[in-house]
């Protein structure tokens, strides 16, 4: 599809969601709280996508430039700096340099560190890290199918390290690293402050272009540090290769690395809730099998067939766009724009921040709506439907009511609040698994981890990725759906048409 042909889609979205909106604003002048879920940072929803578009044409090539000169707010300390410092450091020889040494290369403030967690020999130099993360309550018969992580590893520390063995007392207090400091800076003339030093591997890591989610593994403070974190699940070797990056970065590269014991290596460390790729490839293959081998022939049949069918489609779209499980999942037809692929979607609520954004669906997502609306279609006149029924099928398709329902008891009823008593024990697991399996497809796929928080509606280091002051633009957002595409192409999950 061209670019003009792309901007006429939109164009025309915009101007159908434009009536829309005015339409129901004007019915409800009067009822402030949804006159406010029309919002969107201060302006309407149509607004926000506009510009959205716009910023496309123009945002994506001053990301690097912006990348590139983009002043910190942790004022940082210099490389120069650092490695003079370290130089200085593993002189002394005392508790206070090692603690100072330790806060540079666990990335962790003084207060953090333990003396516990540090092991040092004449064989090794390691501090133990332990991650504080969720952890996720899955039935012994779903175990299985999702991969085993640890969130206990060793970092592997220079050579260096194994200077100070003979030290057995505790690590410095904040105010005897201190006075170090200002020995150092009056000796050597050199200025910098304590939090530069546990700032700084972070500081390394965001402009390195990794994954700010891997910093808070490694610096073990999880959640507190990014958001993404818990969905994130990373083997262990990959920790020890972007570590032992930075660590030759800060000692210039004057290190000969002994490579950890097996016992350290080979572990997934993250998120306990990521399915294995195999048995999403079987969940999907089973549940497609099941739902055409359903032979209908009385409500009840029916029924299952249409809940199944529904629960399929949902599956995809959240791959594909990261939903959260929210009451009515994507609202109604009104805001999807199936030939270009947009959804918005409002899946997140917090007091000071309107969550909203915006996802562009992958190409199988988009077809399996397609697909699941020409059934819908299809049954909407099904002699075996109640009339009450029938009508609140219509009122799907004409966008008047939300596009996902279950049918409970005779009647339409609200995904979320359903969909144990259709599944059972059979999948009883969160229902935002989702997120943290596509999480880690996408990073494993190497996509630029700014996107990533973007497709998840986190906040990184800039706030929302779509805000005002944002270089992300809706190119991006296309991006992220074209390699979720191939996902799940590699993982043999097809749109499975039924009429």
């Amino acid at each position: 599809m061209s670019e003009t042909e792309d901007e006429n889609l939109i164009n025309d979205w915009v101007e159908n969601q434009s009536k829309i909106l005015k339409d129901r604003h004007d019915n409800h002048m009067s009822d402030l709280q949804k006159a406010e879920y029309y919002k969107f940072k201060g302006s309407t929803i149509i607004d926000e996508i506009n510009n959205v578009y716009i910023k496309s044409k123009h945002a994506y090539k001053y990301q690097k430039l912006r990348e590139k000169y983009l002043v910190s707010h942790l004022n940082n300390i210099t490389i120069h700096k650092i490695h003079l410092l370290v130089q200085i450091l593993s002189e002394k020889q005392n508790v206070e340099a090692l603690t100072l040494l330790l806060s540079l290369f666990t990335g962790r403030d003084i207060e953090a560190l333990s003396r516990d967690d540090l092991i040092l020999d004449k064989e090794n130099a390691l501090y133990k890290v332990k991650v504080d993360l969720p952890v996720h309550d899955i039935p012994d018969n779903l175990k299985k199918h999702f991969e085993t992580p640890h969130n206990t590893f060793y970092l592997k520390l220079p050579d260096l390290f194994k200077n100070f063995r003979k030290l057995k007392s505790k690590l410095s207090s904040t105010k005897a690293a201190k006075i170090l400091k200002e020995s150092i800076m009056r000796n050597h003339h050199i200025r910098f402050e304590l939090k530069q030093l546990s700032y700084y591997m972070g500081y390394w890591m965001s402009h390195r272009g990794f994954d700010t989610s891997i910093f808070a593994i490694i610096n073990g403070q999880g959640q507190n540090l990014a958001s993404g974190v818990n969905y994130l699940l990373i083997e262990s070797d990959e920790i020890t290769r972007i570590y032992e990056e930075y660590t030759n970065h800060i000692i210039n590269n004057d290190i000969t690395w002994m490579q950890l014991s097996s016992s350290f290596m080979n572990n997934k460390i993250g998120s306990s809730l990521v399915l294995k790729n195999e048995s999403i490839t079987k969940i999907f293959s089973s549940l497609s099998e099941t739902i055409q081998n359903i032979n209908v022939k009385d409500f009840k049949s029916f029924c299952l067939q249409y809940n199944l069918y529904t629960i399929y489609t949902v599956f995809i779209l959240n791959l594909s766009t990261g939903n959260r499980p929210v009451q009515n999942i994507y609202d109604d037809l009104k805001f999807i724009h199936i030939k270009s692929k947009l959804v918005y979607i409002e899946d997140k609520s917090r007091e000071s921040t309107l969550a909203y954004r915006v996802a562009v669906m992958a190409e199988q997502s988009k077809i399996q709506l397609q697909y699941y609306l020409s059934y819908l279609n299809h049954i909407k006149n099904e002699t075996i439907f109640s009339k009450s029924l029938n009508s609140e099928i219509d009122q799907i398709i004409n966008g008047e009511s939300p596009i996902f329902q279950l049918i409970v008891n005779n009647k339409l009823s609200e995904f979320k609040t359903n969909i144990r008593n259709v599944i059972g024990d059979n999948f009883n697991i969160q229902l935002n698994w989702n997120r943290h399996f596509m999480r880690t497809c996408l990073h494993n796929y190497d996509v630029d981890p700014k996107r990533i928080d973007m497709w998840m509606g986190h906040e990184g280091l800039g706030g929302y990725a779509l805000s005002k002051f944002s270089s992300m633009s809706l190119h991006d957002l296309i991006e992220i759906a074209n390699k979720i595409s191939m996902i799940l192409k590699d993982l043999k999950i097809n749109p499975l048409k039924l009429v």
